[in-house]
């Protein structure tokens, strides 16, 4: 090995390697384009051009909606939708949804980015409300003719009221239960389905627990009070009622459906006249299975204590 190193100091030329180092130092570094064709633009970059490109009308309804798309795609990470703040995204992306502004397309597909980006998301919740989306959001489900703009703004809405107190309440101040009541009633079936999941996981129990990114934002807060109080004060759960006592209720519906009564008990609501006489009714009458309509045997008897029986 000395020998071979020695070999190598004597057979070297010390001004070729000085050259060759020098002339490695100078060479130009790698063009960013580049290194974006190696690695990849950042997931920033791309939202942004995503964005640019949805929002110009000069470009065809394909293209605007494959931006749509990738931006849907990028911002399933939290950490992106959570950069949506800092890259000023919702409000333009909210000027999507202006009536008459857009093709049946692009709204269905940026209502698509709007729901995902809140989706168990308290930081992006807190974000996106502050842009009082709820009024155009209902706007959309009321107003719209299509069974899938209606559809994904439940989407989109149902992630924002998910453990959000403030956006409940915000719902409230709309009347926006007398709309969702009217969901339920909907031609489309899968817009009853998503309604009643809607009302499910407003009942579902939060912790309080804050948010060490975001100190004044809530991690998740209940909304089962608030959400109990409303299904009764509008009729909710009447209307929940009706649509199970027909002669052959469709089973997924009905499954979501007597949950949002298992749930309203469990949460501490009191079913009151003809709700619980109905309620009572259906723990007899299906109660008796081992599971019917996704209730357990034991599940049927929490709910029919929880009736007086």
């Amino acid at each position: 090995m000395q020998t071979l190193l020695r070999w190598g100091l004597e057979n070297s030329n010390p001004d070729e390697l000085v050259a060759q180092a020098q002339a490695h130092a100078s060479q130009q570094p790698l063009d960013p384009g580049i290194i974006d064709h190696i690695l990849g633009k950042p997931d920033a970059v791309q939202m942004k051009e995503a964005l640019e490109l949805a929002l110009d009308d000069s470009k065809t309804e394909d293209e605007r909606v494959g931006a749509l798309d990738h931006l849907e795609m990028l911002i399933e990470s939290i950490d992106n939708a959570n950069d949506m703040t800092k890259l000023n995204m919702w409000t333009p992306l909210l000027s999507l949804l202006s009536p008459g502004a857009n093709s049946e397309p692009i709204v269905v597909n940026t209502l698509w980015v709007l729901g995902t980006a809140v989706q168990n998301n308290p930081r992006a919740q807190a974000d996106f409300l502050s842009r009082d989306p709820i009024p155009l959001l209902l706007s959309s489900i009321s107003e719209s003719p299509s069974a899938e703009v209606r559809a994904k703004a439940l989407y989109c809405l149902a992630g924002l009221l998910k453990f959000s107190e403030p956006a409940v309440s915000r719902l409230e101040e709309l009347d926006g239960w007398a709309l969702l009541k009217r969901c339920l009633q909907d031609d489309n079936l899968p817009i009853r389905r998503k309604t009643a999941f809607l009302f499910n996981s407003l009942l579902l129990p939060a912790t309080q627990e804050g948010d060490p990114l975001s100190p004044h934002v809530q991690r998740m807060t209940s909304t089962a009070p608030l959400a109990r109080s409303a299904l009764t004060k509008h009729g909710v759960l009447q209307t929940m009622l009706n649509a199970v006592n027909v002669d052959e209720p469709d089973e997924d519906l009905a499954d979501k459906i007597v949950r949002v009564f298992l749930m309203f008990v469990q949460a501490g609501g009191v079913l009151d006249g003809p709700v619980r006489e109905g309620v009572q009714k259906l723990v007899r009458t299906k109660g008796g299975s081992s599971e019917t309509w996704g209730l357990t045997a034991g599940e049927w008897k929490e709910l029919g204590q929880g009736v007086g029986l």
